[in-house]
């Protein structure tokens, strides 16, 4: 802990500690030439310096003994000259939502440690940028993600169809470029549509939600005990608003532009009407309204939210897909079988994990297919053995 005061006797030094720790290094007294210093004392682990206000920009390095640790060092060196303007600068920042602390050395004060590599980065990134802006950058990653993430098995299926087709869920069917297009700019126009809009409430919203932007960043197990409530929290949301679309009118009227698609591809996750956007865009903020976080958590929760969704409609089960690893957890295959049957599904509803559907009794119509399958493979496998026995006792 450093502070600096600024023509402050030793002894009103206490009434004012508790201020000057929230706040972190600042002076109380302004530096002018009407109102001259006698003295500056620089306290840090119950010791104190004295140093001469005339010559202080060329002694405080000086002044500063070799065992003090670095961060201390640099807190120093990072001390406003100009009281009024870091005065300026902190009301500023209350003002516009930014930090309240520009400097390594301030942060480190006012957490009463030292901070990890990604606080510093955070820190260095937002400090000077207002909080609204800081809730944009979800825009361009989605973008991005949505937009690179499903590129290699759309390679995949489109240059090597059979090397593909062991691994399709529905292999019979081949999608042409211009559908993969298709979808991904319809995708992306109605996205953009939706996604401006919404930053126009994105802030107010996000200060409602009491998403905070400061330091300290959230902890890997904070993060994931967080994501795991939002997973839940949507999956149930969402259950019910998918059975909602499923309704007679909300088909007919919405949800069936989603379902233009019987054998989904991953750029299908976003294709669909407007307002089936809107409807769905509600479970994914409700977990974070219900349980604040931190911004950066909701840029992983967004990022995470869609690769999963961009699973479920990959159209492909792989060996590594998630359900081998995940209890309850879905999958593509789960979801493949709702597209398959399409407008008259009553089945899988749920995008994330298979509990509700269980519970539910939207589940039977999948179950059922699936032992279909199961007994057809059987039935396959014995003729096959029969054959080899039958061509053995031949020769």
């Amino acid at each position: 802990m450093l502070l600096i005061k600024f023509g402050q006797r030793k002894e009103e030094q206490q009434e004012h500690e508790s201020r000057h720790y929230k706040y972190g290094l600042h002076a109380t007294t302004p530096l002018t030439p009407s109102r001259p210093v006698e003295l500056i004392y620089i306290h840090t682990l119950g010791k104190s310096e004295e140093l001469s206000p005339q010559n202080y920009s060329q002694q405080k390095k000086e002044k500063i003994p070799r065992t003090w640790k670095r961060s201390e060092r640099i807190a120093l060196d990072n001390i406003p000259i100009n009281p009024p303007a870091a005065a300026n600068r902190r009301s500023k920042h209350r003002a516009y939502g930014m930090l309240p602390y520009a400097t390594a050395g301030e942060a480190e004060a006012a957490l009463g440690r030292a901070l990890t590599w990604a606080e510093a980065a955070w820190l260095r990134y937002s400090a000077a940028v207002p909080d609204r802006y800081l809730h944009w950058p979800n825009i361009a990653i989605t973008l991005v993600v949505y937009t690179l993430a499903p590129l290699p098995l759309a390679i995949l299926d489109l240059a090597a169809p059979r090397a593909a087709a062991p691994y399709k869920l529905q292999p019979k069917v081949q999608h042409p470029p211009s559908a993969f297009l298709r979808c991904y700019l319809d995708a992306v126009k109605v996205s953009l549509l939706i996604i401006g809009p919404y930053q126009l409430i994105s802030y107010p919203a996000a200060k409602i939600m009491d998403i905070r932007t400061g330091l300290p960043l959230p902890s890997m197990g904070e993060i994931l005990a967080q994501l795991t409530v939002y997973f839940l929290v949507e999956d149930y949301l969402n259950y019910w608003l998918h059975r909602l679309l499923h309704t007679k009118w909300c088909y007919e009227k919405i949800h069936h532009v989603h379902h233009e698609f019987t054998a989904p591809m991953a750029y299908a996750a976003w294709y669909g009407h407007w307002a089936e956007m809107l409807i769905l865009a509600v479970p994914s903020l409700a977990g974070p309204a219900m349980v604040p976080c931190h911004v950066t958590t909701l840029w992983i929760w967004f990022v995470a939210r869609l690769v999963e969704s961009l699973n479920i409609h990959s159209g492909f089960k792989l060996p590594f897909n998630l359900e081998n690893y995940i209890p309850f957890y879905g999958g593509a295959e789960h979801h493949d079988y709702h597209h398959y049957i399409g407008g008259q599904s009553h089945s899988n509803f749920a995008p994330v994990f298979t509990h509700c559907d269980y519970i539910y009794g939207t589940d039977k119509g999948y179950r059922y297919h699936k032992a279909t399958l199961a007994k057809l493979k059987e039935l396959a496998g014995n003729n096959v053995q029969k054959e080899d026995l039958s061509s053995g006792k031949k020769d």
